[in-house]
């Protein structure tokens, strides 16, 4: 059975005495605002949002359902969204209503740093008395879309041409009598441009109306003009594009004296009682609302009790009462935002349940607050472990995580090797640079005479282009006929390994990257946010210079040994490879015969120059990974988080590492503040999922009823009776119609 309605008497303090709010509903509500303050985010927030074709009376509506004067003269019309809060506060020592307004900026609009401050720097809490709440919202609105001389030309890709402003403008009402309600109010929906709204501004007002209507969580409150019929409310259209099932959709109509005297009443009834066809039959119904006189400023009270006496006589009176009037409209709103909520509750918590999960990580990284030098030195000493730990699985490429940490990845990376998996990166490495020496270590080149460099691969055209050339001009002390014994390490050196110095930086570069890389990722895992500088200022800086200074050091004296030191081969497998090519020495035609030929001296050279080359290679090859690569850098890197480290630095230094600063402070209080609302939607969610009336079946509408329909659907004909003024209910009793709001 549904709550039965408040049976306090009206008075102009307390317009809103029908509404029979019981502390589930406004459990529900307070539930969406710790939602937003915890910032789970909008977009699992049900809304109901008031659209309309300008001038249909969506002022009014929002006046008559709120009780907030917003402007209703022509001369007016809404630039951004306004979201209206109504909230029932019990508080014994608060008389009247309180207001509060503030503004929601639009994060994508570029904005200077002044207009960003004086937005969200915008708050007020105001007295409930129409003046100052105008003169407010003026203020807030004159922020969001400025007012600009009419005179100025302004380009309407200038920032200052706000018309239809995503800003949002927050007005949240507080009061002991007060329903529990939040509505959007958006601008009004204009067919072609004028002098007040160009074409741009009517594009924006659509793009708007259509982000919030194509929404699945919102709930479209139409509002049609009595004045005109229906079928040309360009909003009717636009339900269609957005909600053609019309599953989410309530239709309203205003200016029923209009439609009285416009003779066309009878059509929106058939629409409303769906005696019509099928079109624009809402599953959420249809309702009905006359607006206050234009020229008058009537009180809340006089608002309802001339739109009570309007019904009397007049065909209105055959809807039944939970489809007329304002204080019924804003219980069937009411109930239909409760319904939303409900079906999304088990979506919530779980939205809340990933927002503390991440909350708790931030303040994770943060750190905790350290008070003393015992404390410090015992923290600075855990993250030193757990670096160190995390750099010995990476570096022997174990790449188990330790208990409770997360840091290597479990999954394939599409992107490729993660840069955790240090030991994977430098083999792909080393084996890419064994790849690439073995492709382009090997250059045999001279220079032409215009100076260019030719590379060549013919063996006998390197010995004329440069071996020839070259033997005249380093003959030594040998005696004549004895070859020069220096002369294949001057080739080897001067042509045949030029690019090996250039090779093996680009591996050692690579290698120090891949490290770099590694580092970074494990000061963003294990280290709070505040200390990552000061430790790269104080310890880690200092360190990693040292690594990469030793690796280039060393790449330098392999290079120089290789190039320089000119070392004998005692190795067979030089002189088996020089007796090999003399005994097949290269052979020329005489007469049609073959016939063998010792070697010149200089195909000799070189020979043992690619004699030696093939020896000096994969030598050169294993020094750079193994004592550059492997010794200086993967196996320098497990030096840098050992213990011993740790214990020579100063307590100073310690104190310097392990302080909080100002940011890092301010940051922890957003991050506790923003657990405190997060604690507060989960104790709220919890307590309503308790609840019976909260653990809604998508399908059980009894709950959320007005004793209206079976369906859930609006106006079920079958079941009124329209001479009688009876709803007839499953029970087989009729009901005063009178009884049906609820």
């Amino acid at each position: 059975m549904d709550t039965p309605l408040t049976s306090e008497a009206p008075s102009v303090d307390n317009p809103f005495d029908l509404q029979g709010l019981g502390k589930d509903q406004a459990e529900l509500l307070d539930l969406i605002d710790s939602v937003q303050l915890a910032g789970i985010g909008d977009d699992i927030i049900p809304q109901i949002v008031v659209v309309g074709d300008q001038s249909s009376g969506k002022s009014s509506v929002l006046t008559s359902l709120t009780g907030i004067e917003f402007q209703r003269h022509s001369t007016a019309c809404t630039k951004h969204p306004t979201e209206i809060r109504l909230r029932r506060n019990n508080d014994s020592s608060l008389t009247g209503c309180r207001t509060k307004v503030w503004i929601l900026p639009d994060k994508s609009v570029q904005r200077t740093d002044q207009e960003w401050l004086a937005l969200e720097k915008f708050e007020r809490a105001i007295d409930d008395t129409p003046e100052m709440l105008r003169r407010c919202m003026q203020e807030a609105s004159d922020l969001i879309a400025p007012r600009l001389d009419p005179a100025v030309r302004v380009n309407e890709s200038d920032p200052r041409a706000r018309f239809a402003s995503k800003d949002k403008l927050i007005i949240e009402k507080s009061g002991p009598n007060m329903p529990a309600l939040t509505l959007v109010d958006l601008p009004g929906l204009v067919k072609v441009d004028s002098n007040k709204q160009s074409v741009q501004d009517v594009e924006r007002i659509e793009a708007l109306t259509d982000m919030y209507m194509k929404d699945p969580t919102t709930t479209i409150l139409a509002v049609v003009s009595g004045a005109i019929e229906f079928i040309n409310a360009t909003i009717l259209k636009k339900v269609n594009q957005w909600d053609p099932e019309g599953d989410r959709t309530m239709g309203l109509l205003t200016k029923p004296d209009a439609a009285d005297r416009e003779n066309i009443t009878d059509g929106f009834i058939d629409l409303m009682l769906r005696r019509d066809s099928k079109k624009y039959h809402f599953k959420l119904g249809w309702h009905v609302l006359l607006n206050p006189d234009a020229r008058s400023n009537p009180t809340m009270a006089e608002r309802k009790q001339r739109e009570a006496q309007y019904w009397v006589g007049r065909k209105w009176a055959k809807l039944p009462d939970y489809m007329r009037g304002a204080d019924a409209l804003r219980a069937r709103l009411n109930r239909q935002l409760q319904r939303e909520i409900g079906r999304r509750l088990p979506a919530i918590q779980e939205r809340i349940q990933q927002r503390e999960d991440k909350c708790q990580a931030d303040l994770v990284k943060l750190g905790k607050v350290l008070k003393g030098p015992k404390e410090k030195a015992m923290e600075l000493g855990r993250l030193f472990g757990l670096s160190h730990n995390l750099i010995q699985q990476a570096v022997y490429g174990t790449f188990i995580n330790p208990l409770k940490e997360k840091f290597f990845p479990d999954e394939h990376d599409p992107k490729g090797t993660p840069a955790q998996n240090l030991r994977a990166k430098a083999v792909e490495e080393s084996n890419a640079f064994e790849k690439r020496f073995r492709e382009l270590g090997l250059r045999l080149t001279f220079t032409e005479k215009d100076g260019k460099t030719v590379d060549v691969k013919a063996k006998h055209v390197f010995v004329k282009k440069v071996v020839e050339p070259l033997l005249p001009q380093i003959q030594d002390r040998s005696l004549p006929g004895n070859p020069n014994m220096r002369a294949p390490y001057r080739v080897f050196r001067t042509h045949a390994s030029r690019e090996w110095p250039l090779l093996a930086k680009e591996y050692e570069d690579k290698i120090e990257k891949a490290c770099k890389a590694f580092l970074e990722e494990l000061k963003e895992y294990a280290w709070p946010p505040r200390m990552r500088v000061p430790l790269e200022e104080h310890h880690l800086g200092t360190k990693c210079k040292g690594l990469w200074a030793d690796a280039r050091q060393e790449l330098d004296r392999i290079s120089t040994e290789t190039f320089h030191m000119e070392i004998q081969p005692f190795d067979r497998a030089y002189e088996r490879c020089i007796e090999e090519v003399v005994r097949t020495a290269a052979t020329a035609a005489e007469d049609g015969k073959l016939k063998h030929r010792p070697l010149t001296e200089a195909e000799l050279v070189a020979e043992q120059m690619l004699a030696y080359y093939k020896l000096a290679e994969p030598i050169f090859i294993r020094n750079i990974i193994y004592q550059v690569a492997e010794r200086h850098l993967l196996l320098g890197m497990m030096k840098i988080f050992e213990i011993t480290e740790m214990l020579g630095i100063p307590d100073e230094t310690v104190d310097k590492i392990t302080a909080e600063d100002a940011k890092a402070e301010k940051a922890r209080k957003v991050l506790e503040a923003e657990m405190e609302h997060i604690h507060t939607a989960r104790q709220r969610c919890d307590i309503i999922a308790r609840r019976t009336t909260a653990r809604l079946d998508i399908n059980d509408a009894a709950l959320f009823d007005f004793g209206a329909t079976d369906d859930d659907s609006g106006v079920d004909v079958n079941m009124y009776d329209d001479q009688n003024g009876y709803e007839r209910s499953d029970d087989g009793h009729d009901h005063d119609a009178d009884d049906a709001t609820r």
